[in-house]
C-alpha cells in the first residue's frame, strides 16, 4: 500500500542524510547552508520547519541518529546563534533516521511546539538557546519526560543510540515517548515497542525543567515508568 506521508518523510530524510555527509568549511554555517532547501520543503509540505525539524512530521523528524560506526561532534556555536540539542545541526557528522514501520505506530502528544508561536513563524533568522528566534517570534519545543531503566533496556538488548559516544551515562537520564507500536501488530498482552528521545537535565536538581537531548531509543513498555513520574520540560 502506498503511504503519501511516508513518501514525504523519506524525501526529506534522504536529502538531510546526504546533506549531513557534506563538509562545510565553517561548521557553524551548517544551518545557513540548508536554509534555502528547508524553506522550499516547508512550503511544499505546507508546514513550518527549522534546523531539520518539521512540525508536520515532528515525531519522525526528531528520530535522527548517529549511524553505527560514525562519530558526531558538538559544534561550538556562539551563544546568540546556538542550535538546539534536538536538531542534528547541533553536530558535525553524518546522521540517519530510525527505521519506524509505516502505519504501525501510534504517535503521542508528549512532544510539541508552541502552537501560538507556530502560526506566526517565519523561516528567516537564526537560533537561540531556548528555541528558535525568527523576526521577533519565539518557538519552544516542549516535552513530557518519564523515568526509564536504561540498564534494564541494555540488558534486554534494546537499542539506545547516544548522539555522542561519551554520553553513555545513566545519571539523570529520562525519556520522551514519541510513539508506540500499534496494539494490533502483536499478540494480546505483548510488551510493545516504544520510540523515544533520551534526555537529561541541563542543570542539577530535581526541580530542573530544562532538558537537552542526548540520544534516541527503542524501548519496551516494561522499561518505562508510566505511574507518576511524568512532568513537563522545555527541550533546548
Amino acid at each position: 500500500m502506498n503511504h503519501p506521508e511516508s513518501n514525504l518523510n523519506r524525501l526529506y530524510q534522504m536529502l538531510y542524510e546526504d546533506y549531513s555527509k557534506l563538509r562545510i568549511t565553517n561548521t557553524t554555517d551548517r544551518p545557513l547552508a540548508i536554509a534555502g532547501l528547508e524553506s522550499r520543503l516547508a512550503a511544499a509540505f505546507q508546514t513550518v520547519g527549522r534546523y531539520g525539524i518539521f512540525d508536520r512530521f515532528l515525531h519522525r523528524s526528531l528520530l535522527w541518529q548517529r549511524p553505527d560506526g560514525s562519530v558526531l561532534r558538538r559544534i561550538s556555536y556562539e551563544e546568540k546563534r546556538k542550535v538546539p540539542s534536538w536538531s542534528w545541526m547541533a553536530y558535525e557528522g553524518h546522521v540517519s533516521y530510525m527505521a519506524v514501520p509505516t502505519g504501525q505506530v501510534e504517535w503521542t502528544k508528549a512532544v510539541y511546539c508552541s502552537s501560538s508561536t507556530i502560526r506566526e513563524y517565519s523561516h528567516s533568522g537564526l537560533g537561540r538557546i531556548r528555541g528558535i528566534h525568527n523576526d521577533g517570534y519565539f518557538i519552544e519545543v516542549n516535552a513530557v519526560v518519564r523515568d526509564f531503566s536504561s540498564d534494564e533496556a541494555n540488558r534486554a538488548g534494546q537499542r539506545l543510540v547516544f548522539d555522542e559516544d561519551e554520553d553513555r551515562q545513566t545519571l539523570g537520564l529520562k525519556c520522551v515517548v514519541l510513539g508506540r507500536q500499534c496494539p494490533w501488530r502483536g499478540a494480546p498482552g505483548e510488551d510493545r515497542e516504544y520510540y523515544a528521545l533520551i534526555v537529561r537535565p541541563v542543570e542539577d536538581g530535581v526541580s530542573c525543567r530544562t532538558y537537552e537531548r542526548v540520544g534516541i531509543g527503542s524501548l519496551k513498555e516494561r522499561h518505562i515508568s508510566f505511574s507518576g513520574s511524568a512532568f513537563n520540560v522545555q527541550l533546548i
